[in-house]
């Protein structure tokens, strides 16, 4: 008696029904190539940076010089009050009353002055503030925007595909820090960048002396 063989048709079916389940397997994910950045070695060392930070530099100094312009005002404004007080304090005995009560009323006066020039100040003072910081924001956006394609080129080179900065993290071995990389390309950049000559004039001929007049 002859024993039953598996049927052709049944086997392949069972390997083609296998084949799907191996295929759909998910794809190993790629190995982290990681890498660290210091953004304020960068800023701090780079050309782009150290243009950058003059600036922020110079803004924050136009708002600190006008905040003491304002503070100045008010600190004699308040000389000023001080002295006519002492004055009102010393010479009362000897003032009449109705000299008396002109000095009051121009003590007010001064005071109700002293207080608006300080709301006035202020507002001043605000306005200002809030536009040095749209100008440092702005900067610091120009800043980013220069240096981001010198970060992505050093990263294309090292082939790295996991990017921090360096505040976020612990530790690390400094095998991993770019920033120099990113520093050098960077600067390497701007000096390769063509400089614009300055225009320089021609010396002009001298005058000519006038003849001398004959007698």
């Amino acid at each position: 008696m002859k024993r039953a063989g598996i049927p052709a048709v049944i086997l392949a079916w069972g390997l083609a029904a296998a084949a799907p389940c191996q295929e759909s397997a998910p794809p190993a994910p790629p190995q982290p190539r990681v890498a660290v950045i210091d953004m304020n070695q960068v800023l701090g060392e780079s050309a782009l940076g150290k243009v950058y930070q003059k600036s922020v530099t110079d803004r924050r100094e136009q708002l600190r010089a006008q905040a003491e312009k304002l503070r100045g005002a008010l600190e004699k404004m308040d000389e000023q009050l001080n002295a006519l007080q002492q004055e009102l304090q010393t010479q009362r005995a000897v003032l009449s009353d109705e000299a008396q009560e002109q000095k009051e009323l121009e003590l007010r006066r001064k005071q109700r002055e002293r207080d608006q020039s300080a709301q006035d100040s202020q507002e001043q003072y605000q306005l200002a503030e809030n536009e040095a910081n749209r100008a440092i924001e702005k900067l610091n956006s120009e800043f980013t925007e220069k240096i981001s394609p010198y970060i992505e080129a050093v990263v294309r080179a090292r082939g790295v595909n996991l990017l921090f900065y360096r505040g976020t993290v612990a530790f690390t071995d400094p095998s991993f820090d770019i920033s120099k990389d990113v520093i050098a390309r960077a600067d390497e950049a701007e000096r390769a960048k063509p400089t614009t000559p300055t225009a320089t004039t021609a010396p002009s001929a001298p005058a000519k002396k006038a003849p001398a007049a004959r007698r």
